[in-house]
């Protein structure tokens, strides 16, 4: 019809994959993130997680391994042919780091 004016209103949300990387050292303690990485989904600049621990950021983290490691996957190998025990290597790691809270040790 002439004369009347359309309108049209609507929210597009749209969700994206986001990748990013979380490098930790042999104590647990974050090494490096990706700042973008890190600011979008833990709200954190990267500076502020440098150096903790990365149970800070997910505390179930070391669960999650343990979990993995008793799943249907291929076992981990030592490069010598060897299975390794990823949650016993890591329980030794912290308590060497005197964390006494990760693994319930």
């Amino acid at each position: 019809a002439a004369g009347l004016g359309l309108a049209f209103s609507a929210n597009l949300w749209v969700f994206t994959a986001m990748s990013g990387l979380v490098t930790l050292l042999p104590d647990g303690s974050i090494h490096s993130v990706n700042n973008n990485f890190a600011l979008m989904l833990f709200g954190y600049k990267k500076t502020e997680l440098q150096g903790k621990s990365i149970t800070f950021l997910m505390p179930g983290f070391y669960e999650s391994l343990c979990a993995l490691e008793e799943s249907s996957l291929p076992p981990v190998e030592d490069g010598l042919g060897d299975p390794v025990d990823l949650c016993a290597s890591i329980a030794d790691i912290h308590r060497a780091a005197g964390n006494t809270n990760a693994l319930g040790g």
